[in-house]
């Protein structure tokens, strides 16, 4: 029976920990797709990639005579594309400020329509309709946030399970805070881990793992709480058990002071009723002298 337990509880421990792994995944890509977050990450490998693309360098600088040329007489302009289904104003005045603030407000105004448009497909069908710009929306960041409550409830359910299948129940906020410490040591990483991938692989990656730090040091917090809370309840059961220990000492003494006082209470009786029959015996003797 300890053995089947045991292996139970391992077989637990493993889906748990990959669990918290998926769940930490999760937490990183809903938090990064946060608008802030979202905005400024792809606004900063926008223009990373731009600095370092020659060809992209050269068409801007072609560009952008022509529309300090056109903002002359117009006060923006406007480019569309059918095939990415949105459209833009870019400002006049972001044009006079030159080209780093002409793109930034590109990339802002492109992130908006992007990230709030009203996407009529889910998950699946999106990307089979090679939505691409699904991936970076307020529904995508939705979708991932039910997906991690669905995750989060998974794992309560997997730690009930691991206090049912332990025999001393502080050992399972223990283990379960050993596991979320290891879980979380991935994310600690993630970015130098991303920083090995290309240059336009690590640009994505960026976007989307962008707040792994935050998963990490969530990870961190809901461990140390789950081990400082199997400290404590290990703390409160011994000294339970102490002040049982001590409360049966003081009962099996109280039952020999008890059963010391009523031997002393019958040996009283006893010798007494001795007393009392050797004075009636005395006493017929006397008698039958005074007779005489």
């Amino acid at each position: 029976m300890g053995f089947l337990r045991g292996a139970e509880l391992v077989i637990v421990g493993v889906v748990f920990i990959f669990g918290l792994i998926f769940a930490g995944l999760l937490y990183t890509m809903k938090s990064s797709l946060e608008y802030e977050n979202l905005k400024s990450e792809i606004g900063d490998v926008i223009l990373e990639n731009v600095a370092s693309n020659t060809e992209v360098v050269q068409n801007a600088d072609e560009v952008m005579p022509y529309l300090e040329n056109y903002c002359k007489t117009h006060k923006s302009y406007a480019i569309s594309s059918d095939d990415a289904g949105f459209g833009i104003d870019i400002s006049c005045e972001s044009v006079k400020k030159g080209q780093q603030a002409t793109v930034e407000e590109m990339v802002s105004e492109s992130v908006d329509q992007f990230y709030y448009k009203d996407y009529d497909c889910g998950f699946v069908d999106c990307l089979n309709q090679d939505q691409k710009f699904y991936l970076i929306s307020e529904d995508f960041k939705e979708y991932l946030t039910n997906k991690f409550y669905l995750v989060s409830l998974v794992l309560l359910a997997l730690f009930g399970l691991m206090i049912l299948l332990t025999q001393h129940k502080a050992n399972a906020f223990l283990i379960a805070g050993i596991l979320v410490i290891v879980a979380s040591l991935p994310f600690m990483a993630l970015k130098s881990i991303l920083f090995f991938l290309q240059d336009y692989f690590y640009g994505i990656a960026r976007i989307f793992f962008a707040n792994s730090s935050s998963a990490f040091v969530g990870m961190i917090i809901i461990g140390i709480i789950l081990l400082i809370a199997g400290v404590i309840w290990k703390l409160v059961s011994i000294g339970f058990k102490v002040s049982h220990f001590f409360s049966k000492n003081r009962d099996e003494e109280d039952k020999e002071a008890v059963s010391k006082k009523e031997i002393k209470d019958i040996v009283k009786k006893e010798i007494s009723k001795e007393k009392r029959e050797i004075r009636q015996s005395k006493k017929p003797v006397s008698s039958s002298k005074s007779k005489k």
